[in-house]
């Protein structure tokens, strides 16, 4: 076994520079959502939400992000949000009216993605993206939906050969 020495402690690191969502990950992850802080954050991040139910996208603060709110949803679910409250019902609503015509998700069409940014797009589907939506959508109990159909259609004709 190799010992690894870490220059900084990396919880303490996250919740002294991490953003709301990564310290609400981190209080999630290590079970302390009953804490002040955790109870908190939750707050933050259900006010975050805007009024179509997205979320706002780190590239523009003003316009909702298709990652952001697919993330955001799948997070306040396991802070233990329900599944059939508004705020992640008007989520998923929001992420179903964003999915392309060939099944698959792509980032907001009226974002601005900063060319280094080379993992997401909004021109074409993005298959990463589309499984995060298809994970939450079964989440939400829509696993047979025609929405999740179609973008499981549009991942396999993805796939590789090889698998990948």
């Amino acid at each position: 076994m190799v010992d690894i020495k870490l220059l900084y402690d990396p919880l303490k690191f996250v919740l002294r520079h991490g953003g709301e969502v990564a310290k609400l990950h981190l209080l999630q992850f290590l079970d302390m959502l009953e804490t002040e802080k955790g109870k908190d954050l939750i707050l933050h991040l259900l006010a975050s939400q805007m009024s179509s139910g997205c979320f706002p996208s780190e590239f523009d603060e003003e316009t909702g992000g298709v990652r952001e709110t697919c993330r955001n949803a799948l997070l306040l679910l396991k802070c233990g949000v329900p599944h059939d409250r508004l705020n992640i019902q008007s989520a998923v609503d929001y992420l179903l009216g964003h999915q392309r015509e060939n099944g698959g998700w792509s980032e907001n069409p009226d974002l601005k993605i900063p060319d280094r940014v080379v993992e997401l797009s909004n021109v074409q589907g993005v298959t990463w993206l589309t499984a995060d939506v298809i994970r939450l959508l079964r989440c939400v109990g829509l696993e047979r939906s025609e929405q999740c159909m179609r973008a499981l259609n549009w991942l396999r004709k993805m796939q590789n050969p090889d698998g990948g």
